[in-house]
């Protein structure tokens, strides 16, 4: 069944995807009742950890990982069925004791982000350089939406609550027209092979969380001395007024501002996405 998604895509494309699936055996973290699963890779001095968005899968990342590999170690996690940021802060932090890494340079796209945001402020003495794209602040404004998908959600069927998430991520994954058909087949297989319904209601419950218990100022991270970039995309479904009081609250960050990016300018223009990235590594 897995097989046919991948019909459409290019069969280069698919082989890629599989010669990286053998090449990156998952490692296994259990704790606090949740079982961790990651990628560990690369043998740099430094050490980059990438934060998937919603999408929750660390593969979602496996285009740049064969890049950065070659000269970081790159650590990257799936989320498990965390209901709190805090079970996200716990068990990331608990695969860097294991994996004995310290000094990161942390990065986090639209969801993941949400969360790096929170890693730096309880680990800041763990965290060496912050990269937040296309991401934002917790904002209280949206915890009426998110009261209200925690109600309902958990009254809809399987089925209809994946056909429903799958419909957001094809909106909200912005790619080439090149590789259009594969990212929907990835998406797919994951969201309808790789997650259950927990893992879809607990991701709404986290989410809620962030808006409820977390605020930011721009005082937060006085002592911390790390660097921050702030990747943000002209047309984002980010607001400009969300993208602005970002960087209200981080005025230290360099910036920088990309046109016909979409929400996932690491798809859309991977090149200079890539570029902007090793920059600010060697910075």
């Amino acid at each position: 069944m897995i097989n046919k998604l991948y019909k459409k895509p290019p069969l280069s494309q698919v082989k890629e995807l599989q010669d990286f699936r053998a090449a990156h055996k998952l490692k296994k973290l259990a704790t606090n009742n949740l079982r961790w699963e990651y990628i560990s890779t690369g043998k740099g001095k430094k050490t980059i950890v990438l934060l998937p968005g919603s999408i929750r899968f660390a593969e979602i990342w496996f285009k740049l990982i064969k890049i950065l590999e070659k000269e970081f170690k790159v650590i990257s996690p799936n989320y498990p069925e965390i209901k709190t940021i805090k079970e996200a802060l716990d068990g990331i932090s608990k695969i860097l004791l294991k994996e004995e890494q310290k000094n990161i340079i942390l990065i986090g796209s639209s969801f993941g982000g949400w969360v790096a945001q929170c890693f730096v402020r309880k680990y800041p003495h763990l965290v060496k350089k912050l990269l937040l794209s296309n991401t934002y602040l917790p904002e209280s404004r949206h915890l009426g939406l998110y009261k209200y998908i925690n109600i309902t959600f958990p009254l809809y069927p399987t089925p209809l609550l994946k056909r429903m998430l799958r419909n957001n991520y094809f909106k909200i994954f912005t790619v080439s027209a090149h590789d259009k058909d594969f990212w929907k087949a990835f998406i797919t297989e994951n969201l309808y092979y790789n997650t259950n319904r927990k893992e879809i209601l607990n991701q709404y419950k986290c989410i809620y969380d962030y808006f409820k218990n977390y605020s930011f100022s721009s005082n937060d991270l006085g002592k911390w001395d790390g660097k921050i970039l702030i990747i943000e995309s002209i047309d984002d479904i980010v607001s400009k007024d969300k993208r602005e009081n970002l960087k209200r609250v981080y005025p230290m960050a360099e910036l920088v501002s990309l046109e016909n990016a979409g929400h996932t300018p690491g798809y859309t223009q991977p090149e200079k996405f890539y570029s902007i990235i090793k920059d600010f590594l060697y910075g």
